[in-house]
């Protein structure tokens, strides 16, 4: 991977399966929080089965919000409804697998402008738009585990709180989070 380095529109697929090879995991559960505003927050769980393609998603909004996506179908509150893999999954979801985050250049109007190392065993990938390059997100990646732990854009952060590889997954009914109490440290 280069790092430290301006990148260019063309070199989104050499990140994008830098990324890919880092190491991976089966299954995952995890814990976040996503904050929308300074005042504006959610928790969120969420779980992964990368094997059989299916992921589960439940957040702490009223009425407990719930998604799930097996076998080709999505469950909202709406009616199910009948899509491919990775099509429908929550931007939470994606952080868990980065390669389906919607930022990757021919899928959207970013690409990876920078990679960096963070702390002792991260990766920072600044992305820019393409057509104004002072709109940049970033993610951070878990170089451990092939994880995005952290993503910033649009005024919006999202960080995972909790995270379990290669455990069973359980699909639960509701979920009790823990209140945010302060500002969530990170670990790079």
């Amino acid at each position: 991977m280069r790092l430290d380095t301006l990148l260019t529109h063309a070199d989104t697929e050499d990140v994008l399966q830098d990324v890919a090879a880092l190491p991976t995991y089966r299954t995952l559960r995890v814990h976040g929080v996503r904050q929308e505003s300074p005042n504006s927050y959610h928790q969120f769980y969420a779980e992964l089965d990368r094997v059989n393609e299916s992921w589960y998603y439940f957040q702490d909004r009223p009425g407990g919000e719930r998604f799930s996506y097996s076998d080709g179908i999505l469950k909202t509150a709406d009616p199910a409804t009948e899509i491919e893999y990775p099509r429908g999954m929550p931007s939470e979801v994606q952080m868990l697998d980065p390669r389906n985050l919607h930022m990757w250049g021919g899928r959207t109007s970013f690409y990876p402008m920078l990679t960096q190392n963070v702390g002792e065993h991260s990766l920072l990938i600044t992305f820019e738009h393409v057509n104004d390059p002072t709109f940049r997100p970033t993610v951070v990646i878990d170089r451990r585990n092939g994880i995005a732990t952290r993503m910033v854009k649009l005024g919006e952060i999202t960080i995972l709180t909790e995270v379990q590889v290669d455990v069973p997954l359980t699909r639960p009914e509701s979920v009790i989070f823990k209140p945010i109490t302060d500002w969530i440290r990170p670990d790079y």
